[in-house]
């Protein structure tokens, strides 16, 4: 059995998401020295934008408030907002590892009091929200982003508008000088727990996300089912705001195809079956598109979980499984009248890890 080596026995975290925070956690708890880095203003990655998480269907808050007060408390976790790592060389137990901080132009200083987001005006689009709607310059991302801190957007540094949110801080927070920097240092150990990206539905030419306002896709949705979102929880159509009540749901867009990604994701049917709760809950089954859908693989589903005692009773072959669960999950399930979808959701594959939390 080859010998550990650790020459250095600080570890460095780079991801801030759920799994980026769970490491940096396990390993301070151990009592590690740990550098966590994470290219956003805050933590939390992509899973802190879902309305809720299967199967428990409850809020990311709820993991979120318990992993923040954690990493609050333990004084061996150093947090690195804004940075992403642009080289890494050296060996095994001992590596350096180059860092390019953004600059946030605000400092420590700052309490999150909202008095220069106050004092603007300019408004850039929400990035929290997947650009559906707009925010001012001067933000803070979330309501329990960590750190709590202000960003100023970099479009308004040197303008009138930085000036009136450096004028408005009460404590000397925002300083505008602020310029990118670059860190290196020496570590251990890297984890890399960078998470996924969703594929660009762009590329998918059929669907016409770049050409109807009305197809948008599956975690875009996820935004507007939030009470903290862009509609206050409202589904609305981003083409002209009205109550979206038949809708379709377009299932492996991208996926198992040789002109896009050649791999199922495995998680958009569950993530489909999901957002129609959603919609049920909105507006009732009766008036929900995707109500079919959801009871016939619902029902599929139970048929499975009855038959896990018994192998016998599993189809055998790859080919059949397949086909069991594609029979189950329509493309697009038919709407409860005869006009067409006044929405489309896309639920296509992430590209990076096929098992995210849906």
């Amino acid at each position: 059995m080859t010998a550990s080596i650790a020459t250095n026995q600080t570890i460095l975290v780079v991801g801030g998401g759920i799994s980026g925070m769970t490491a940096a956690l396990e390993a301070a708890e151990c009592g590690k020295q740990v550098i966590l880095v994470e290219k956003t203003p805050a933590l939390g990655g992509r899973t802190a934008r879902l309305y809720r998480y299967f199967p428990k269907m409850c809020h990311p808050t709820c993991g979120l408030e318990i992993n923040l007060r954690r990493l609050k408390q333990n004084r061996n976790v150093r947090l690195m907002t804004m940075t992403e790592v642009t080289a890494v060389s050296g060996s095994r137990g001992d590596y350096a590892v180059t860092l390019k901080v953004a600059p946030r132009f605000v400092n420590e200083n700052c309490t999150a009091c909202g008095k220069c987001g106050e004092a603007v005006t300019a408004e850039v689009p929400n990035p929290w929200n997947y650009g559906l709607d707009k925010m001012k310059a001067a933000y803070l991302p979330h309501n329990m982003a960590h750190p709590q801190r202000f960003v100023i957007d970099p479009s308004i540094v040197g303008t009138p508008e930085g000036e009136k949110a450096k004028a408005a801080c009460p404590v000397g927070a925002v300083d505008l000088d602020m310029k990118e920097e670059s860190v290196t240092l020496q570590v251990g150990a890297v984890i890399w727990a960078t998470g996924w990206r969703p594929y660009d539905a762009n590329k998918i030419q059929p669907y016409g996300y770049d050409r109807f306002p009305n197809v948008i896709t599956s975690l875009e949705f996820e935004r507007l089912a939030d009470p903290q979102g862009p509609t206050g929880g409202k589904i609305l159509r981003p083409g002209d705001g009205k109550e979206a009540k038949n809708i379709a749901f377009i299932q492996c867009a991208g996926s198992r195809d040789e002109n896009h990604l050649r791999h199922c994701s495995r998680i958009c049917c569950m993530a489909s079956l999901k957002q129609t709760q959603y919609v049920r809950e909105a507006y009732g089954e009766a008036t929900s598109a995707p109500s079919t859908a959801s009871r016939t693989s619902t029902r599929w589903c139970r048929r499975t979980r009855r038959s896990a005692s018994s192998r016998a009773r599993w189809p055998r072959s790859s080919r059949t499984r397949k086909t069991a669960i594609r029979s189950c999950t329509a493309s697009i399930p038919r709407a409860t009248t005869a006009t067409p979808p006044s929405m489309t959701w896309w639920c296509w594959p992430w590209a990076w890890n096929p098992r995210s939390p849906v």
